[in-house]
C-alpha cells in the first residue's frame, strides 16, 4: 500500500462533484460518482502505476479514469497526489499546459505540509 494524498483542490472538486449531481440527477447518481471515485482512490492506493499518460500531453501530470471522472496526480519520490478531478467529458487536456504550472505547485505545498507534519 502506498501513501496518496488529495489536494484542498481535489477534495473541493469532489464536493462540487456531489452537490452538481445531487441537483442535476439526484442523491443516487451523486451517490454513484462518489463511489467511483472512493474506488479509484482505493486502486490508486494499492498501485500508483495506475497513474497513467496521455499520448495527447507530454507535461509531468498523470491521469486515471473513474468511470465519468478523470483523477489527475502526480507521483513523488513513490508517493501520490490527486491535484484535481475533472469529468471525463471535459475539454481539460487543452487546459492543462496553462494550469500545470499551478497544479505542481499546490503538490509541492502539501509535500512540505506533510513533511514538516512528520517531523
Amino acid at each position: 500500500m502506498t501513501e496518496l494524498y488529495l489536494t484542498d483542490r481535489a477534495l473541493s472538486d469532489i464536493d462540487e462533484i456531489y452537490r452538481f449531481s445531487v441537483e442535476r440527477w439526484g442523491d443516487e447518481v451523486a451517490d454513484e460518482y462518489l463511489q467511483d471515485v472512493n474506488t479509484a482512490l482505493a486502486r490508486l492506493t494499492e498501485d500508483l502505476s495506475l497513474f497513467g499518460t496521455r499520448p495527447d500531453y507530454t507535461g509531468r501530470l498523470r491521469f486515471y479514469r473513474a468511470r465519468k471522472h478523470v483523477l489527475v496526480g502526480d507521483v513523488l519520490g513513490g508517493v501520490g497526489f490527486v491535484v484535481t478531478i475533472w469529468h471525463g467529458g471535459m475539454d481539460f487536456i487543452d487546459r492543462l499546459p496553462r494550469l500545470e504550472p499551478m497544479l505542481i505547485r499546490e503538490v509541492e505545498l502539501l509535500t512540505a505540509r506533510i513533511e514538516k507534519a512528520n517531523g
